[in-house]
């Protein structure tokens, strides 16, 4: 199975939208990027298509383009 590729584009958005902080690391993970607090994944790059992990769901699945991952 290979996973989708972000394009340079999409790196350099992401690592916008990423806040700037000594407890958050962006990194590499299988041929994407995901962005980590204390450790934990919270956001990442599936291809071109930025996800985020929530604690619960929430209305976010109502914005337009949303799914779930």
């Amino acid at each position: 199975m290979s996973f989708p590729r972000p394009d340079e584009d999409s790196k350099a958005f992401f690592s916008t939208v990423i806040p700037v902080d000594p407890r958050i690391n962006i990194k590499p993970m299988f041929g994407n990027l995901a962005s980590f607090i204390n450790g934990n994944m919270s956001a990442g790059l599936f291809g071109p298509q930025i996800f985020v992990r929530l604690q619960e769901r929430l209305r976010l699945l109502e914005e337009q383009g949303a799914t779930e991952f």
